[in-house]
């Protein structure tokens, strides 16, 4: 009982003891009482006194059972539908529940508008004339409609109960929290919502065949030791399978339930159990929801309605918890492949990387066996094995033998995935897998090959790991196309030049292709967010901003795929050439000006003194310097970012000083490694790349690039060129006077 019904209830008897106290006083009773029943007329309650002792008071509250006995009594009631004075003795009637012999009393039968016997006033009197049994039969009236009511009251309240928590539950199952959290919060809120003693979660499991209990609320200990010691084992939950088919299924001992039930009902401890289907929107039936209540509970169409909504509202954060596990172990899965990749190309024999292929692919899926075959002669023979595989013995298979999944996988080009399959410890070593899944190797020209791993226990392959496996046969394909490419290139020597040029070709390619597409997308954008379509919309130029940012941190990204790729392969040159540090320095100014005009940064530019010069290549001595003022720009929140040049006998010194976070002691050593960056929540704002390409850069132009930084107080770069001469025509010119220097830049008089 919530709050609001334990509320009506009280007013309800205030209003009741009223009307019987005012019948009582007109009709000159010593006693009276009046009962209600409850809805299946099996039981009655007091609900209002009148010159009760404290003892009888006691003892009509403890309520009455209409057995066959006292049917009768009520049966005359409700034949009369008015106030009958019945004479003394009649054990029918509910008086004795008070105590002692039954006095000569008028029973006025309470009926609601709807013709529905809803309880009786007795008051024990002197037998009432006319005028006082019409008085009683008002007064009853009365009664009869308060009761009525608050009955109404009552249910209003507990349906807004309910709504209360369906709306609690569709919140929790909206929480980006664990599923057994919310799982055991719907359990928990269903339990109050409906006076429940215990509330439980099963899922059904295919491995178990059977389901499993995945949150609990209110079950006692010693219920669930002697459920699950006893006929319902793991995986056995009682009428599973009509609940299977979509049915709601109420065992109640009220109903006359068949011994199998009846022993159920006895071992939970409970009246009645309720169990209702976990039902997908599909209608795809994942589980159970049930329900158990210690005594007799009001199971009207509404509450039953309202289970269901609960019972869908759990099969939907299990649905949804299903996806997002999913989802996670999809990009963990490709995330591991992708981790693999960069493995393989670091293994230095075909061997080794082909072992490794098997091993660490076995680990993706979670199996100790692998075998990677490739066709030769009409047959595919086993190139690697790893595990229970790997016993020295050689392993082929016929195109056209009887092994059908690793035939149907090579003829059709799509996985196949095997759980439980027959015993054979006898058989051929790939037969002997109870689960594995064959990943065909599919390239341009056809199926080359396949690689299988597996399991000699049965069920361990989920069904996503199909869906995912394409991407590890991809990697395998790639793997053999570049180790049959590596072995060409070792065994002919004459080739080199040839594959250099390929490689050439494919770098161009590649920046064409990358660079070309992105352009076009920067161009369109810009023309758009220039309204030379006409004015765009708020949203779309919204839209328009954001693609255009993406697209020119894509162009960055390509070009700096590049140039390391260009670095790794020696193929990037400078071209090292005079330049004046006083118009790069005002570039620059403006260039950081305008990636902190959001923030409170100060800009400090502190150029030479004298027109100074160095030697180097004028676009990557510009690159340089972007990436390491877009750095100090991005890790600098407030303060100060400095750009100034010295003079050294080694060269010009150039540093770029700023304020921000700083960089942690045991990470200075690691930042120009590609794609390392300082761990921390800005990590993601990078490729990695930058300060890489930067040190090598500096290194070509015979410079250095070095970092000092301190923790929470920011980073200092320094990057040392060489010192060149100003060159002669540069020299002739008329140079400006002191008074017209100012900071280092040339003003107009």
């Amino acid at each position: 009982m919530n709050d609001r019904t334990q509320q009506s209830s009280t007013v309800l008897q205030g209003v009741v003891e009223e009307v019987l106290s005012a019948l009582a006083l007109a009709l000159g009773a010593r006693r009276a009482a009046a009962f209600a029943l409850d809805e299946d007329a099996a039981t009655c309650r007091a609900i209002g006194a009148f010159g009760l002792t404290d003892e009888e008071r006691e003892r009509v509250g403890r309520g009455l059972t209409i057995d066959d006995t006292s049917r009768p009594y009520w049966t005359r009631l409700v034949a009369a539908a008015a106030p009958l004075y019945l004479a003394g003795g009649d054990v029918q009637a509910p008086w004795r529940c008070v105590g002692g012999p039954v006095p000569s009393h008028l029973a006025a039968p309470l009926v609601g508008t709807d013709g529905v016997l809803r309880g009786a006033m007795l008051l024990e009197a002197p037998e009432p004339g006319d005028d006082g049994l019409l008085l009683a039969a008002k007064m009853a009236r009365v009664a009869a409609i308060a009761m009525e009511q608050t009955h109404a009251a009552e249910e209003r309240a507990d349906e807004l109960t309910r709504n209360t928590v369906l709306l609690d539950i569709v919140r929790e199952v909206d929480r980006q929290v664990e599923l057994p959290q919310v799982l055991a919060a719907i359990c928990e809120k269903t339990a109050e919502a409906f006076a429940a003693r215990q509330v439980t979660v099963y899922l059904h499991s295919r491995r178990h065949r059977g389901s499993l209990p995945l949150a609990d609320y209110g079950t006692p200990p010693q219920v669930a030791m002697r459920f699950a010691g006893g006929r319902y084992m793991k995986g056995q939950v009682p009428h599973e399978a009509e609940v299977q088919t979509g049915r709601t299924v109420i065992i109640s001992r009220d109903n006359s339930p068949p011994e199998e039930d009846v022993t159920l009902l006895e071992l939970t401890e409970v009246h009645t159990l309720v169990f209702l289907p976990l039902r997908d929107e599909d209608g795809t039936v994942r589980g159970l929801l049930s329900i158990g209540f210690e005594t007799a509970p009001v199971l009207k169409a509404d509450a039953l309605r309202a289970l269901e909504m609960v019972a869908r509202h759990a099969a939907m954060a299990i649905t949804r918890a299903r996806f997002l596990d999913r989802t996670a172990k999809a990009a963990q899965f490709r995330a591991g492949v992708a981790s693999l990749a960069v493995e393989l190309n670091a293994a230095t024999s075909r061997s080794q990387t082909l072992q490794l292929l098997c091993s660490r692919g076995s680990a993706l899926f979670g199996v100790d066996s692998a075998a990677l075959l490739v066709e030769a002669g009409g047959r595919l023979v086993a190139a690697a094995t790893h595990g229970s595989l790997d016993t020295g013995d050689a392993i082929e298979v016929a195109l056209d033998g009887s092994d059908a999944a690793i035939v149907r996988a090579v003829g059709t080009g799509e996985v196949v995935l095997e759980n439980d399959r027959p015993r054979h410890d006898d058989g051929a070593l790939l037969d002997r897998l109870r689960s594995r899944v064959v990943i065909p190797l599919v390239e341009a020209d056809g199926t080359t090959g396949a690689i299988i791993f597996g399991e000699l226990r049965p069920r361990r392959l989920r069904p996503w790991v199909a869906e995912e496996a394409p991407v590890l046969g991809a990697l395998a394909v790639a793997t053999l196309r570049n180790l049959e490419l590596m072995g060409q290139v070792l065994d002919s020597n004459q080739r080199l030049g040839r594959l250099s040029a390929l490689k050439d070709q494919f770098l161009a390619n590649v920046s064409h292709d990358l660079r070309t597409p992105l352009n076009v997308i920067i161009g369109f954008a810009q023309l758009a967010l220039e309204d030379t379509f006409g004015e765009p919309p708020l949203e779309l130029r919204g839209i328009l901003e954001r693609m255009l940012a993406s697209a020119r941190q894509q162009l960055t990204l390509v070009q700096d795929l590049l140039d390391v790729s260009r670095l790794e392969l020696s193929g990037l040159t400078v071209k090292p050439a005079p330049i004046a540090l006083a118009p790069l320095f005002a570039d620059m100014e403006f260039l950081v000006t305008s990636l902190v005009r959001h923030k409170p940064v100060r800009i400090v530019m502190e150029a030479p003194e004298q027109e100074t010069w160095v030697l180097a290549d004028p676009d990557r001595i510009r690159q340089i310097l972007t990436n390491l003022l877009a750095n100090a720009a991005k890790f600098t929140d407030a303060g100060t970012i400095t750009l100034r040049a010295a003079t050294a006998a080694d060269g010009v010194r150039i540093d770029v000083i700023d304020s921000g976070i700083g960089i942690p002691t045991d990470q200075l050593s690691s930042i120009f490694e590609p794609f390392r960056q300082v761990e921390g929540e800005r990590a993601a704002l990078g490729t990695g790349l930058g300060l890489a390409i930067a040190q090598r850069l500096a290194s070509l132009m015979q410079g250095t690039l070095t970092v000092e930084s301190t923790l929470g107080r920011g980073s200092t770069f320094t990057l040392t060129v060489p010192l060149s001469p100003v060159p002669a025509e540069t020299a002739r010119l008329d140079a400006p006077s002191t008074d017209e220097r100012h900071g280092g830049y040339l003003h107009a008089s």
